[in-house]
């Protein structure tokens, strides 16, 4: 239960975060906040082994706007030039942040446990902003290949291989498969082994099957088929 409302704290210390940089960039980027202000953050992950991240997790169910979006919010660059107040060394420190079609979905912060105890996330400030332009492509698919391997081209094409991503969890790395809404995922871990992963349940993290065959045994296309592993 301790996870549970660590990660829900945790959750609201980064939307709290992002607001304030938004806010922030408004006058520089502008699309940035206007498209921020049509979605709700689903999840935050801390992310990578050697240097963490924060990465984010949107949704919206504002389908006229998602029309506009697709036509208008394209652009996905890195914005460096950002400043936090480091409550630990009473300094400001640089951050950066990756947007991927004017959602920020990277935050790159120095933090160990807290934010909030670390960091003064109401002042921030831009010192010289730069941006560079990021390319697209999912690096996160060739690991998830060489993980599924062993199944064949029709099971792989059941997956949604294209719009997997990493996902690091109780000091673990997983893969999406499957996209179950609301933040929740069946994915693999590097070994092929098969986890539901539900972001607000005690037990976010819970195996369901040894391997994706065993998922995909009975598996026709209907993710309402897969709903099973996530009542488990």
């Amino acid at each position: 239960m301790l996870k549970f409302f660590k990660r829900k704290k945790f959750k609201k210390d980064v939307q709290q975060l992002v607001t304030n940089l938004v806010a922030t960039l408004s006058n520089h980027f502008p699309d940035l906040a206007t498209n921020h202000d049509h979605w709700t953050l689903n999840m935050a992950m801390t992310m990578g082994e050697d240097k963490k991240y924060i990465q984010l997790l949107h949704q919206t169910l504002d389908l006229d706007y998602l029309e506009q979006k697709n036509s208008k919010h394209i652009k996905s660059f890195k914005i460096t030039g950002i400043e936090i107040f480091d409550k630990r060394t009473n300094e400001y420190t640089p951050i950066s942040i990756s947007v991927y079609e004017n959602l920020i979905q990277h935050v790159f912060l120095p933090f160990e446990n807290d934010i909030k105890k670390e960091f003064d996330i109401t002042n921030i400030k831009v010192n010289n902003l730069k941006t560079q332009t990021l390319e697209t492509e999912n690096t996160d698919k060739e690991k998830l290949r060489n993980i599924l391997k062993g199944i064949s081209d029709n099971q792989l094409k059941l997956l949604e291989f294209e719009d997997t991503f990493e996902i690091a969890l109780d000091n673990k790395l997983f893969y999406t498969i499957f996209d179950m809404e609301d933040g929740n995922y069946i994915t693999v871990d590097k070994k092929g082994v098969v986890y539901r992963l539900i972001h607000d349940h005690e037990q976010a993290v819970r195996k369901i099957a040894d391997n994706i065959e065993q998922v995909l045994l009975n598996y026709t296309g209907n993710k309402n088929e897969l709903n099973k592993f996530m009542d488990e």
